[in-house]
């Protein structure tokens, strides 16, 4: 009867052990392959044979079993499609790794090249929006001060801080956090609200930031106490009487108009306005 039941009680254990050698051996070899077949994809792109690399790159992809390699070649084909001038298909490609490998190595790489697209389309919030993301997974220090640089510079390009306290509601961001901040009360100073940006930095400094951004914030906070007021004066000559009045009180009312169009620019510019008298 022991001799029975020691039986029974063993069978569920070989059989467990068969379906697993069973499932090395089905798994296994596919390992090699599938890299051997990402490099010879991945030579193909290096040499710039972007069409037959992506060729390659796309079998890889379209095999979502047992397939280590997938996450690379979903990556690596955004990259071959951004070659290739097909941006529509590099963001498909992009954002398909990143919704199926949210945690991959590739995430920050990712984001950093839809943001060169929406720069390239000169849709700049969006481009600032993936260079925040890019910053955000970047797992590489220099990685992320060359995403974060870059996105700085995006600042100067009609950025509005509305737009960056929209990014900071967005999500809830833990790496990107405080240059989101530092670039807050950028814009505040840049829009001519100076007391909010001193605050903002005198407020970040008691978060114990890195030594690098807290270097950053010192810097910005003395910039902003050095020029409190950040009004612009344009000197304007105009011929506003004599024979050619009518036409410079017309460019003077469209200048008016232009800003007019943004109030947070017109509060920052003065305008001069000299007379020539009916000339040029």
């Amino acid at each position: 009867m022991n001799q029975i039941r020691r039986k029974t009680v063993s069978r569920p254990f070989f059989f467990r052990i068969g379906w697993v050698v069973l499932f090395c051996l089905y798994t296994l070899p596919a390992w090699p392959q599938s890299a051997e077949a990402f490099n010879r994809a991945l030579i193909l792109y290096r040499n710039g044979d972007y069409e037959q690399a992506k060729i390659h790159f796309l079998s890889l992809a379209a095999d979502e079993q047992n397939n280590p390699k997938r996450s690379s070649a979903l990556f690596m084909l955004s990259k071959t499609f951004f070659a290739l001038h097909d941006n529509d298909n590099a963001v498909l490609y992009a954002d398909k790794l990143l919704a199926e490998y949210p945690t991959s190595r590739y995430a920050s790489f990712a984001h950093h090249l839809k943001a060169s697209i929406y720069y390239d389309q000169k849709d700049y919030f969006a481009a600032l929006d993936e260079f925040t993301r890019a910053v955000e997974f970047a797992q590489q220090p220099t990685f992320r001060n060359q995403c974060e640089a870059t996105a700085t510079e995006l600042l100067n390009l009609g950025i509005q801080v509305k737009q960056i306290e929209y990014l900071q509601k967005s999500r809830a961001w833990v790496q990107a956090k405080p240059i989101l901040t530092i670039w807050q009360a950028q814009l505040l100073h840049k829009e001519g609200h100076t007391d909010k940006a001193l605050a903002l930095l005198k407020e970040f400094r008691t978060t114990s930031p890195e030594q690098r951004y807290k270097v950053i914030a010192d810097k910005l906070e003395e910039q902003v106490a050095q020029n409190p007021s950040s009004d612009i004066r344009i000197g304007v000559i105009l011929p506003v009487t004599g024979l050619y009045a009518s036409e410079a009180n017309e460019f003077l009312r469209g200048m008016a108009f232009a800003l007019q169009q943004n109030k947070t620019v017109a509060d920052k510019i003065e305008l001069l306005l000299g007379d020539s008298k009916g000339t040029f």
